[in-house]
């Protein structure tokens, strides 16, 4: 990732400003209107948008919940640990999560270097890359199952993918787009994540075992 845009992503928010001066506890409002158990796409997205991006939230711990969306964490620098459902899942630089909406987890406090970044997306974003996919394989049948949600079971898929530039360009493009909120470019994103579900097609041997 270009050092700039790393810095950028690094900079302290004023929520992790108030974790780093002992505030345990996440604060509730700017993820959900009532309790944690549901984070909730209202209080993320812009009306209007398909998908938007987040820092993860560092030195806190995160605690258990779900989505009303479907989460992918890119991990651009250091670490972030999962709990899901039991299992400790390491992410390191490169790696990315996918998450329905039925994956209950938490994350364990990540430090000033660990840099995960959260694509909050809605089910309609992954339209075009379904389309891209063609025919029926793992990552089709994941988006078709966050569209159709009618099976209320949890999955999720981990790739382990440092080293595979073309994947951390195009996450890289997103982000940054993203993060300047630059709406010109929202077709554009959608194109880049379908490319992307193409190349993990091709790198299957990094789909983690735990998924």
């Amino acid at each position: 990732m270009r050092e700039s845009l790393l810095q950028h992503l690094k900079q302290v928010s004023p929520e992790e400003q108030s974790y780093r001066e002992g505030n345990t506890q996440i604060i509730k409002e700017l993820y959900a209107n009532s309790g944690l158990g549901e984070v909730d796409k209202n209080c993320l997205l812009k009306q209007g948008n398909l998908v938007t991006v987040r820092p993860h939230s560092r030195f806190v711990n995160f605690p258990k919940h779900r989505h009303n969306f479907i989460e992918i964490m890119y991990v651009a620098e250091g670490s972030i640990t999962h709990l899901i459902e039991g299992q400790e899942i390491v992410m390191t630089k490169g790696d990315i999560l996918l998450m329905n909406q039925q994956v209950e987890h938490s994350v364990r406090k990540a430090s000033y270097d660990d840099i995960g970044i959260n694509f909050i997306a809605l089910p309609e974003f992954f339209e075009i890359p379904l389309q891209m996919l063609k025919k029926e394989n793992v990552l089709a049948e994941f988006i078709v199952g966050t569209l159709r949600q009618k099976e209320k079971l949890a999955h999720y898929m981990l790739f382990h993918l440092q080293g595979v530039h073309a994947v951390e360009n195009l996450m890289e493009n997103m982000i940054e787009s993203m993060i300047f909120d630059k709406q010109d470019e929202a077709l554009q994103n959608q194109y880049s994540m379908g490319l992307v579900f193409l190349y993990l097609l091709e790198h299957l041997e990094h789909l983690s075992r735990k998924s």
